[in-house]
């Protein structure tokens, strides 16, 4: 629960205050009332802020928030607890920052307000749980707190919208409250972040729109050339999705990764993005491949201990194919480069023109080969010992992933990433072996420069068997049977034909034998649209013969 006293409320000065109790939510827990008060205000939306809002709003079951563990120091009070949050809303404004009217949203900054913060017994926390991970509401306090306890207090959880804080903000919050409790002579200095407000103008001035507009130009161009989907693949079976989670540990990973950035001069992180790009192309038979990376945007010194939402979308373009790995290496790297140069723009506009590429391609962009570099610049303990690789299996549930390769830690202890991909496309063998055949070439490439047709053989993986069915058309995998399919299921189609048309480029015509009365080639256009974002390996006809059927 939060309350607040508004933008305009007076500041006395941070004043935090310890409550006996809070309201329940059907639970009975005893907590602490964290009372805050600090200069309040408004302003317009970051672009970042945007891009999560358009997702609130257009994306459906996703999971918006923001998790934080942190253990507490042996003997810490309940009244010492309330200063160190306290003085985190009052330092961090998008910790206090609600988006107000619903139609045309502001941010607007509390200058006062009341967190309640639960208290609860370990074993009996669960309810408590239930409420703090709840989904935020663009127009609530961002932030939740809840403590563990078994007598003394043990652990801090926040909870975070993620219009107040993207994963690299956590950490920044992570770090502030740690540092709360050491002894002030021993803190180090830290450079005054920049808060969302003032991000927000920055982000008004034309140097910076210049560079949002050309952002919308680097996608209208990649999409138009580019595959809709990496993962065109036969149609996946029918049921629940299943969801492959699997993580890879190893030492010998990590040295493979440090001596190809190190010949290549990249960092190594691309290292092992190209090599499972490479491996994806192969079995997909992909010429490039097609990745949506996270930007975290925040280059500038200023925006390092930033708390908020920064990152957006970068669409790779990656090359896969070559005559030797470091080839493609040295040609992604750029290409990584580039796609993150282009990730900050207007979110509403974005999805507006990807629509209208889509329209005049008849594809659909399927943002199936995603890729999220999530280490933590601190690092992380535990070295692996030399030589050592474990693959473990993990149950998690889908949120509609197709294929998200993380990495988790990379340094020159151990290398941690992981593989979650849809199980009705992707069999669990085939993960696994991507997994291991990227650990293979990379520990390949680390002595020598590896041929590419050798790849298959160092990795394991092999094209994709494809049957006539299968077109190339538009730089996209084309199963003819499943754009007939796609006609069949249209209302008053009654039989439709597919043939290509190798007038240059190859193009789709369609012959659909329609009801009386039935649709015209316009809206059968149209109606395939609508309808292709369930089928990956479909592409809407360029042109429509429309046959009238028997009476």
């Amino acid at each position: 629960m939060s309350r607040d006293t508004g933008p305009t409320a007076p500041v006395d000065g941070h004043q935090p205050a310890v409550g006996e109790s809070v309201e329940s939510d059907g639970f009975d827990a005893p907590g602490l009332v964290v009372r805050f008060a600090a200069p309040g205000r408004r302003g317009p939306l970051t672009l970042s802020q945007a891009n999560i809002l358009w997702i609130f709003h257009n994306v459906l079951d996703v999971d918006l928030n923001q998790s934080l563990s942190v253990p507490l120091p042996e003997g810490m009070s309940v009244r010492e607890l309330s200063e160190v949050l306290g003085r985190l809303l009052a330092g961090f404004e998008a910790l206090r920052t609600v988006l107000e009217p619903v139609d045309d949203p502001e941010q607007l900054v509390l200058a006062g307000g009341e967190l309640d913060v639960r208290i609860c017994d370990r074993m009996s926390a669960a309810p408590a749980m239930a409420v703090l991970r709840r989904p935020f509401t663009p127009a609530e306090l961002p932030i939740r707190a809840l403590v563990l306890r078994d007598g003394p207090l043990r652990t801090l959880l926040l909870e975070c919208s993620h219009l107040a804080a993207d994963l690299a903000g956590m950490r920044v919050i992570e770090r502030a409250i740690r540092q709360s409790w050491e002894p002030a002579g021993t803190r180090p200095a830290r450079a005054e972040a920049r808060q969302p407000v003032d991000q927000a103008l920055v982000e008004h001035e034309d140097a910076q729109r210049r560079r949002a507009s050309a952002a919308l130009d680097y996608w209208v161009r990649t999409l138009g050339r580019v595959p809709q989907a990496m993962f065109a693949l036969p149609r996946p079976q029918a049921g629940e999705a299943r969801l492959w989670h699997a993580e890879l540990r190893s030492r010998a990973l990590a040295l493979g990764a440090d001596a190809v950035a190190r010949r290549c001069r990249v960092s190594r992180s691309a290292a092992l993005l190209t090599a499972m790009a490479a491996l994806v192309g192969l079995y997909t038979g992909n010429d490039t491949c097609v990745v949506a990376s996270l930007s975290g945007n925040r280059s500038e010194p200023r925006l390092q201990d930033y708390v908020g939402t920064l990152v957006q979308d970068a669409l790779m373009e990656l090359p896969v194919r070559g005559e030797t790995f470091d080839e493609l290496v040295r040609r992604c790297w750029p290409a990584i480069l580039d796609a993150y140069r282009h990730g900050r723009f207007d979110a509403a506009e974005l999805w507006r023109r990807v629509g209208g590429v889509g329209e005049r391609r008849g594809t659909h962009f399927f943002r199936d080969f995603a890729f999220n570099d999530q280490r933590d610049d601190a690092g992380s303990d535990g070295a692996a010992t030399a030589g050592e690789s474990a693959l473990r299996w993990l149950d998690t549930q889908s949120q509609g992933e197709t294929f998200v390769f993380d990495v988790h830690r990379l340094d020159e202890d151990v290398a941690e990433v992981s593989l979650r991909a849809d199980g009705r496309l992707l069999p669990r063998e085939l993960v696994e072996a991507l997994l291991t055949g990227m650990e293979r070439l990379i520990v390949d490439a680390a002595t020598r420069d590896v041929p590419m047709p050798e790849v298959p053989a160092v990795t394991g993986i092999r094209p994709l068997r494809r049957g006539p069915e299968w077109l190339m058309i538009d730089s996209c995998w084309v199963d003819v049977t499943e754009v007939r399919q796609l006609l069949l299921d249209l209302p008053g189609v009654l039989d439709a034909e597919i043939a290509t048309v190798p007038s240059g480029a190859p193009e789709l015509h369609a012959r659909v034998v329609v009801a009386s009365a039935g649709p015209t080639p316009a809206s059968l256009r149209e109606a395939c649209l609508a309808r292709l974002p369930d089928r990956p390996a479909a592409m809407v006809p360029s042109r429509y013969t429309v046959v009238p059927g028997p009476r």
